[in-house]
């Protein structure tokens, strides 16, 4: 029996911005993993691999782009993990990515 790496959102704090605003979103959930080599990230969007900027087993926290333009936009967390269960992920195995379900969030 393996663990689950599938990223789970569970909620947002907040589901809506201004372009252009420093806004800081935290993401409750599961199934984050360790944020040293980019295991877990988040997509935006077409911006993807964005940073974790606080990590914690069952919350994390990015900041949305203050280049994105007003729309709405898929938030998606993202693992990564190799085939040996190993960290860090590395080159010779870049590991397997695992989606959560996506979560609206509009841009103002």
């Amino acid at each position: 029996f393996y663990p689950s790496f599938a990223p789970i959102i569970n909620s947002i704090s907040v589901n809506s911005s201004i372009s252009g605003v420093y806004t800081v979103v935290t993401i409750q959930g599961s199934n984050f993993m360790p944020p040293c080599n980019s295991e877990t990230y988040v997509n935006f969007g077409q911006f993807t691999h964005l940073p974790i900027t606080f990590y914690s087993t069952s919350t994390i926290s990015f900041v949305i782009p203050l280049n994105a333009i007003a729309g709405t936009y898929n938030v998606k967390v993202v693992n990564i993990y190799n085939d040996n269960f190993s960290l860090p992920v590395s080159q010779s195995c870049a590991g397997i990515p695992n989606y959560s379900h996506a979560v609206i969030y509009t841009i103002l």
